[in-house]
């Protein structure tokens, strides 16, 4: 080999060592400046997990505190919801007693109408009963008067005729003149009042005081002369 060739060759290889230097000072820079963004994006990193971390731990006391606040509201509506059936339930109570009192009220009054319209109607049957026995009983009076004025007046005019026709009806009934009627004077008494008065029963049906003792006439006792 030739001393010139040698040295062209010594020269080449001594450039692409120079050459592989330049490309690893390169590289070496490259890295240094990789390695600087790497620790740059790692600090960035940890920076944005920080943040997010007291982000998320903040979030979470807002979640807290915001669901406190619901469960306030919660129980304070529950409580106004009580409180409200509480004064309604007090108000309709209260309706309800008033409604009450009212119809004792009313029924009250409605009694006391009623009393008031059984006593008038007594009074009214009382007074019926007055003026339907007041004729009856003016009758019977007045009947009783013409009878014995027409008793006197036929005892005085037909004395004889009396003393010869009793003397005739004594010989064959003596016991015609006590079963004779004192109203009607020519029934037999066939009827007892419970005052132990008696009349026939045409004359007794009519009437409803006693005609000799004056008493109410209570019942009837139907006789059966032998």
């Amino acid at each position: 080999m030739r001393p010139k060739e040698a040295n062209n060759k010594v020269e080449e290889v001594e450039e692409k060592i120079r050459n592989l230097k330049k490309e690893f000072e390169m590289l070496r820079n490259e890295n240094i400046t990789l390695q600087s963004k790497l620790e740059y994006l790692e600090i960035s990193a940890k920076y944005s997990a920080d943040r997010l971390y007291s982000f998320k731990k903040e979030n979470q006391h807002q979640l807290f505190i915001l669901k406190h606040e619901n469960e306030l509201i919660s129980n304070a509506e529950k409580q106004a919801r009580q409180m409200i059936s509480i004064e309604t339930g007090v108000e309709e109570r209260k309706k309800q007693e008033e409604f009450i009192h009212m119809l004792q009220n009313e029924c009250t009054k409605a009694k006391r109408e009623f009393q008031e319209q059984n006593k008038y109607v007594v009074r009214l049957r009382q007074k019926l009963d007055d003026a339907t026995q007041f004729p009856i009983r003016i009758g019977e009076e007045t009947r009783q008067k013409l009878a014995i004025t027409s008793n006197a007046i036929l005892a005085n005019e037909f004395k004889p005729a009396v003393e010869v026709s009793k003397t005739i009806s004594l010989s064959r009934n003596p016991t015609l003149t006590s079963q004779c009627c004192t109203i009607c004077l020519s029934n037999e008494k066939d009827l007892a009042f419970g005052c132990g008065h008696m009349t026939c029963r045409e004359c007794g049906s009519k009437i409803h005081k006693c005609h000799i003792c004056r008493k109410k006439i209570v019942n009837r006792i139907r006789l059966f002369p032998g």
